[in-house]
């Protein structure tokens, strides 16, 4: 997540879709930096993959008027994002998770060194569909009603032309 009060803008990163990269373009324009969710409190109430209708509720918290700044979001082929969140798994077995905070990062590593690898069958069908990382497009950026959040949703596969000419609008 990034935001700037400045250009009016809040880019929610929806995961396994750029938004590392998108994040990092942002960067020099944007005033608030989503950090990790174990990171999250009230010096920094926003996450990285934080969902539309929790980032408009800290907006309202903060007496800032959501509807005032253009949210966008990028969006990916939804089997390369799940194939891309099947290696995201398999590099957690064996990076050291720096961007966890201490607790969480042990026991992600104590987990990931217990279980057996998942096959990509396994890996799928296991998903959770309504948390997490593997959160549908809807819920990600539609209030708890169904009302869509956020104004504009970019297409992975189109980002190296779409993502200029959408920040040169802003």
């Amino acid at each position: 997540m990034r935001i700037s009060h400045r250009y009016h803008f809040t880019f929610l990163a929806y995961p396994r879709t750029a938004s590392k990269s998108v994040r990092e373009v942002l960067d020099p324009f944007s005033d608030i930096k989503g950090v990790h969710p174990t990171k999250r409190g009230r010096k920094h109430p926003f996450a990285q993959h934080m969902p539309a209708r929790d980032a408009k509720q800290v907006f309202d918290q903060e007496g800032w008027d959501w509807f005032g700044y253009r949210s966008f979001c990028v969006v990916r082929n939804p089997y390369a994002r799940v194939v891309s969140l099947f290696n995201h798994y398999g590099s957690m077995r064996t990076r050291r998770a720096p961007g966890l905070a201490l607790i969480p990062r042990l026991k992600a590593l104590v987990k990931y060194q217990l279980e057996r690898p998942l096959s990509f069958k396994e890996y799928v069908l296991g998903l959770e569909k309504w948390r997490g990382m593997t959160m549908p497009l809807h819920e990600f950026i539609c209030d708890g009603a169904g009302n869509r959040l956020v104004n504009d949703v970019l297409k992975f596969e189109d980002l190296a032309v779409e993502l200029p000419r959408y920040l040169h609008q802003l």
